[in-house]
């Protein structure tokens, strides 16, 4: 009886020793998921849509053209980020169909600027879904300059510079809004009779969309 006894509970240890390996078995755990970077202002290929207003002023010896006009048009670009810090450059083409006219002398002298382009190397700082920027390229200009109602004109392509800032806020990784302003020069050399200094001003928001 007395072994029947210690039989009995060396069968009920081993029985206890067993389930409490069981119970103690390493859990498994999911692997940790990768970082997959900053969720905004990401590098990347963008366009754009564009719309604002721009305010021209056309300036020569006895000779001051000033007017303003909504405008619109698009942008293509790419951006690049480094930490917080994110550099690109960026391509925009605008039709502005601005112009105006004045009298010198008993004589009509009228201006009009159909298109603006540029391009443009933007650089800024990311807080967030919110990028500051400011951006600085050449530009050129269609103008058109008529003298004594179309008896002498002079239409031209002209380089000149632009230079301006603003503020894009990201919806989503693939959507983001931007109010920016620019300033355009455009000296005497290359204008309509090599003798118009033009400067413009553009404020503009745009819808970017990212790749």
């Amino acid at each position: 009886m007395r072994r029947f006894a210690m039989a009995a509970l060396a069968a009920f240890l081993a029985l206890s020793a067993h389930a409490e390996g069981i119970n103690r078995s390493p859990r498994v755990t999911a692997p940790a998921q990768a970082d997959e970077g900053p969720a905004w202002n990401r590098s990347g290929l963008y366009v754009a849509a564009i719309g604002g207003y721009n305010t021209a002023v056309l300036q020569t010896e006895g000779v001051d053209l000033s007017n303003g006009k909504l405008m619109g048009g698009g942008a293509i670009g790419y951006n690049h980020r480094m930490g917080q810090w994110v550099v690109g450059v960026e391509g925009d083409w605008l039709f502005t169909d601005i112009s105006a006219s004045t009298t010198v002398s008993g004589t009509i002298v009228s201006a009009s600027n159909r298109h603006l382009a540029s391009v443009r190397a933007r650089g800024g700082i990311a807080a967030g879904p919110a990028l500051l920027y400011a951006t600085v390229g050449p530009a050129w200009q269609s103008a058109r300059v008529s003298v004594a109602s179309g008896s002498a004109t002079d239409s031209v392509w002209q380089l000149g510079w632009v230079a301006g800032g603003g503020i894009e806020m990201e919806l989503t990784r693939s959507f983001a809004v931007r109010l920016e302003a620019l300033h355009y020069r455009f000296g005497e050399d290359g204008s309509p009779f090599d003798a118009f200094e033009t400067r413009q001003t553009v404020a503009r928001a745009g819808l970017v969309f990212k790749f």
